[in-house]
């Protein structure tokens, strides 16, 4: 199929004609405003890590190194 200079330009403007309108498309959008009164309160809870030998194995040695210290004398 042949395509003419004519055809060819009146393809590239209808091209360019709809490229425009998709483009302006979101501007024709119209978004409510609404005015918030109270604050919106978002609360994430998340299951517990799986860490609780390591952290009673720290606890343990933590607990063991205080037991070590020496006492305060007051000196």
């Amino acid at each position: 199929m042949v395509v003419t200079t004519a055809q060819q330009q009146s393809l590239d403007d209808r091209n360019r004609q709809l490229y425009l309108e998709e483009l302006n498309r979101p501007s024709d959008i119209e978004i409510e405003h609404t005015t918030q009164t109270q604050p919106i309160e978002v609360f994430i809870v998340r299951p517990p890590l799986p860490f609780e030998m390591a952290e009673k194995a720290l606890a343990s040695r933590v607990n063991k190194q205080l037991d070590q210290l020496p006492t305060f004398s007051g000196n």
